[in-house]
């Protein structure tokens, strides 16, 4: 391996794991704070406990659905930050639809609306 190859590398895992970071500390945010809704919702029941609670889990679901798409997203930006892919607002724009085709075509109507 030469050393431009190395430092491609290098690069490229720094990316991703940079963009990863990101998106982990992102998601447990994301889902503590459904976990706090969910327990709320326990906390107080009524007639619209049921649905508020319903609503929690379907967040779940759809955010446990989308994480493997969410980290295609994520090789994604890291390659173009390295330069293992073009910098092109065309390119990434038609990877963005490729990749909600297949979202959206796998998951049905369990697909997040974008």
């Amino acid at each position: 391996m030469t050393e431009s190859t190395g430092f491609f590398w290098l690069r490229y895992g720094t990316s991703l794991f940079d963009a990863s970071l990101g998106w982990a500390s992102q998601q447990a945010g994301r889902q503590a704070l459904l976990g706090e809704r969910a327990l709320a919702t326990l906390a107080q029941p009524g007639p619209e406990a049921a649905s508020r609670l319903l609503e929690v889990v379907d967040h779940v679901q759809h955010d446990l659905l989308a994480a493997p798409f969410d980290a295609v997203r994520l090789q994604h930006a890291a390659a173009v930050q390295s330069g293992a892919a073009p910098r092109s607002m065309l390119e990434s724009a038609q990877f963005e639809h490729q990749l909600s085709w297949l979202e959206t075509t796998s998951l049905g109507a369990l697909a997040r609306n974008r």
